[in-house]
């Protein structure tokens, strides 16, 4: 997704998606990721797409239990 191009051949880009995923720090899971997939589609606009966009979506719901073994 980070490499998704607009019409002017900008990528999305990393800094574009920190940004974002920091406003969404407190978006419930269905709706974060849909908020994604709607800024990504309103960065690309009408460009067409020149690669596969893929994004994975994980949510960690515990507490910290020390290192992992």
């Amino acid at each position: 997704m980070t490499e998704a191009l607009n019409v002017d051949d900008e990528e999305y880009g990393d800094v574009r998606t920190l940004a974002l995923i920091a406003r969404l720090a407190d978006t419930p899971d269905d709706a974060f990721v849909d908020a994604v997939v709607a800024d990504v589609d309103d960065f690309v606009g009408a460009a067409p797409q020149a690669d596969d966009i893929t994004a994975l979506f994980v949510s960690f719901r515990g507490e910290a239990r020390g290192e992992a073994n």
